[in-house]
C-alpha cells in the first residue's frame, strides 16, 4: 500500500552514535499508518530502510520458526541481537499484536521516553521497553549489518540473510540482488 505523509524530511544529525535524530519523523509515518489500520492487515509490519537489501522471502523462514501463538504476541524481532541496540533501523519487524500496542500508545511513548536525542530505533526500542512488548532474537539470519562502509561486500549475500545494509550505491545492490536470488532454498533455509 502506498502512503504520503505531509512531513518535513529535515533531521538532525548528533546523539551517541552521531546519526540521524529522526523519531519526530518516523512518529508522524507512524502515526499516519495507525490512523490508516495498515497494520491490522496483516501479522507482521516491516520497517526497511531504503539503503538497505530485503528478501522478503528469507523472512519467512525467520517467523517460521515461532509458533502461531507466540506470532500473535506482542513481540517484535531484535535486528541485530549482537548489538548494543538490538532493534535497529535497517529492517524493523512487529507483530500485529505489537503493532496495536504501539498504535494505542504512541503518545504516550512520546511523552515518557526520552527522544529529542536518540534516533528513531533507539526511540521504539525503548517504547517497546515502556510497553513491555517482548522483544525476541531471530533463531535465523536476519539481518548482515556493516557499519564502516558504503556498499557491503556481495559475497555477504551468498549466505543466506534476509536483508543485507548498508547499499548506497544502486549497482552493488543489484548486484547482492542478484546473488541473493541465486541461491536455492535448502541454501536459504540454513541457520
Amino acid at each position: 500500500k502506498e502512503l504520503v505523509v505531509e512531513q518535513s524530511l529535515n533531521t538532525s544529525y548528533g546523539g551517541s552514535w552521531k546519526t540521524t535524530l529522526n523519531t519526530d519523523l518516523f512518529v508522524a509515518v507512524w502515526k499516519a499508518i495507525f490512523a490508516k489500520g495498515l497494520h491490522l492487515q496483516q501479522d507482521f509490519t516491516v520497517k526497511v530502510d531504503a539503503d538497505s537489501l530485503f528478501a522478503p522471502d528469507r523472512l519467512f523462514y525467520v517467523l517460521d520458526a515461532y509458533s502461531k501463538e507466540e506470532q500473535r504476541t506482542a513481540m517484535y524481532l531484535n535486528s541485530c541481537p549482537w548489538c548494543l541496540v538490538k532493534l535497529i533501523g535497517p529492517i524493523e519487524i512487529f507483530s500485529r499484536e505489537a503493532m496495536k500496542q504501539y498504535s494505542g500508545n504512541m503518545d504516550r511513548c512520546h511523552r515518557e521516553v526520552p527522544h529529542h536525542n536518540i534516533s528513531e530505533d533507539v526511540f521504539l526500542e525503548n517504547c517497546g521497553r515502556l510497553l513491555r512488548i517482548r522483544a525476541v532474537d531471530p533463531p535465523r539470519r536476519l539481518l548482515r549489518p556493516d557499519w564502516k562502509i558504503q556498499n557491503i561486500d556481495h559475497k555477504f549475500c551468498s549466505e543466506g540473510w534476509a536483508a543485507f545494509h548498508p547499499y548506497k550505491s544502486p549497482a552493488a545492490l543489484l548486484r547482492c540482488y542478484e546473488t541473493t536470488y541465486a541461491l536455492t532454498e535448502t541454501q536459504v533455509k540454513a541457520p
